[in-house]
């Protein structure tokens, strides 16, 4: 374990580095790579979900490895219905591959399943054009219908503001399409964990900031004065942009904080992400205990290769020391593969992770194969 260890300690040495020397949500590096904020190809302002007109043009025209025209055919489909009214989808099927290690038997084992990770219809619904707006996220498959997001926004504010309120993903750090990356996973801003809210954001020139106030308990109910405070701020520009993000939740008896700063930048062929995050708890008149266990700190790089059009080479690295006052406890998870838009509407993943943990923690330690279809509109 030491060696691989030394290994992936060395990859991610390397990604940090060179995130640090440059003095940031769909996927970021997308965004990155054309130097776009989040709003320019999706109707959340925040990122990820139904993509804007723009958008349904930028992953039709430029991102497919094959354009597949008919004779007869004039038009894409857009997903408009109307002025007023559009939809717009995604459907992910993955094939799964974990290798672990049956521990009462020492003996390798795989184990292979099909998922549905994403299986979303959108709404959006000009109620007032370019002012007043209805959306909806709402996840069809495979567990049953439940909403994911559903907000109404006023937009178009000066300072290129918006406001919005309903039931929101809540904004923090680099919105990546894995929810299993240790900096979405364990400061707990993934697509699964929605809020009621209310967000305002500003997006003058190429500044951005978002906050937003929320129940902090994932949904209604919430019982008491205290609600969770969520902020990201970034400053975009062409071939680069930095941000950083705080949060902070009471919960009984527990003050949470989470904050970290993000980084990107695009070089030709290559596009770069980076996050750190540090995660602190402290239980209401115990701060000694927050001391003896100490805080949590989540790492994320990445490094993606154009490889020709429509075809990307994904690097990725995770890290996680889920107590930085003790040594030898720290999480890897280190993702290579090939994400293709082979044509209009259709993508194809091939992913391999390699995850490494605890001896006491054999789950944490199997690696995956993930091959997934991904069609989307």
């Amino acid at each position: 374990m030491n060696n691989r260890k030394n290994l992936i300690t060395l990859l991610v040495g390397i990604m940090i580095l060179v995130l640090g020397g440059l003095t940031a949500r769909g996927e970021p590096y997308l965004a990155v790579r054309t130097g776009f904020k989040c709003s320019q190809c999706h109707v959340n302002k925040s990122g990820g979900g139904k993509r804007t007109s723009f958008g349904v043009i930028y992953t039709q025209t430029y991102l497919p490895r094959v354009q597949v025209k008919k004779k007869s055919q004039k038009s894409f489909f857009n997903g408009a219905v109307s002025e007023h009214v559009s939809f717009g989808g995604n459907l992910r099927l993955s094939n799964i591959t974990v290798f672990g290690v049956d521990r009462p038997r020492r003996a390798y084992k795989r184990d292979n399943f099909f998922d549905i990770p994403e299986g979303n219809l959108y709404l959006e619904l000009d109620v007032v054009k370019d002012f007043l707006m209805f959306y909806m996220d709402e996840i069809m498959t495979p567990a049953g219908a439940q909403s994911r997001e559903a907000f109404g926004m006023i937009h178009n504010l000066p300072y290129n503001g918006y406001i919005k309120a309903g039931r929101l993903l809540l904004p923090y750090g680099l919105r990546l399409l894995d929810d299993d990356s240790f900096i979405r996973q364990k400061t707990g801003f993934t697509y699964d964990n929605q809020d009621l809210a209310v967000e305002v954001g500003i997006e003058p020139g190429p500044f951005s900031l978002i906050v937003s106030g929320s129940n902090g308990i994932g949904g209604p109910g919430d019982n008491n004065l205290d609600k969770q405070f969520t902020s990201v701020g970034s400053v975009v520009f062409r071939h680069f942009r930095i941000g950083g993000s705080f949060a902070r939740n009471r919960v009984p008896d527990i003050l949470r904080y989470t904050y970290g700063g993000f980084a990107a930048a695009y070089f030709g062929r290559f596009t770069l992400l980076g996050e750190m995050d540090i995660i602190e708890e402290r239980i209401k008149g115990q701060e000694e205990v927050r001391q003896k266990q100490g805080d949590k700190l989540a790492a994320f790089g990445e490094v993606d290769i154009l490889l020709t059009r429509g075809i990307n080479l994904k690097i990725a690295y995770d890290y996680f020391d889920p107590h930085m006052e003790i040594a030898e406890d720290h999480r890897y998870r280190l993702t290579t593969g090939v994400e293709a838009f082979i044509t209009q509407f259709f993508q194809f993943r091939a992913l391999y992770i390699f995850a490494d943990s605890v001896p006491q923690k054999p789950r944490e330690r199997e690696d995956s194969l993930i091959l997934e279809f991904h069609t989307f509109f």
